[in-house]
């Protein structure tokens, strides 16, 4: 029987713990501004200073199955998964539902349906942000470096200020004795950072 392996973070000094909530694409955020511009015009067309109350409120009080489910995940309620279940099925932000499922999945220690859910997720995808930086964090934290450090690059890629992905892209480096890559990487990550801010990560470029 094979040997079941649960998550376990690798605390390699400095990494960034934690994984990061997929939320509503860059579309359906458009749509919802677009949605509450609507209420700020009237026949007129001018533009009212407060847009109707009772129409806010009906759209405030709609929202997606993804919506609900990552209310209700933020909230920390354990009907969260059954509800990112239910947005899979009705195709409401499969893949930020999917991503998601797999944050659950590594939290109940499920390290194989984690990398799953987030394989799934850019399988539906390609370039989705969180997905990537997640499947990184799992890869990193089982040791295989130049599968995290592929997805912490295409993580920066398609969002260069991810201030996160760039500090584990430079540990990533680090494991892996790239120090070269590692400065470069730890750069751009400084330049996202106050510069006061110290860090670990200094340190052991220095040596």
């Amino acid at each position: 029987m094979a040997k079941i392996i649960s998550y376990q973070p690798n605390q390699w000094p400095g990494r960034k713990v934690g994984f990061r909530k997929a939320n509503k694409s860059k579309a359906e955020i458009q749509e919802a501004e677009g949605q509450l511009n609507l209420f700020q015009s009237v026949d007129s067309g001018e533009k009212e200073e407060t847009p109707p109350v009772t129409k806010l409120r009906k759209l405030a009080s709609h929202r997606t199955p993804f919506e609900e489910a990552l209310y209700l995940d933020e909230a920390g309620d354990p009907r969260a998964e059954a509800r990112y279940l239910e947005a899979i099925a009705a195709n409401s932000s499969s893949a930020d539902a999917i991503c998601n499922m797999g944050i659950i999945y590594a939290g109940k220690g499920e390290t194989a349906k984690a990398i799953g859910a987030f394989t799934k997720a850019l399988s539906l995808q390609p370039r989705h942000l969180e997905a990537h930086y997640n499947l990184a964090n799992v890869y990193f934290d089982a040791n295989n470096y130049d599968l995290a450090i592929v997805h912490y690059e295409v993580a920066v890629e398609i969002d260069p200020e991810f201030s996160d992905a760039w500090f584990n892209l430079t540990i990533a480096f680090l494991a892996t004795k790239m120090h070269k890559k590692a400065m470069d990487a730890y750069l751009q990550y400084r330049k996202l950072v106050p510069e006061e801010q110290e860090d670990i990560l200094s340190g052991y470029l220095k040596k």
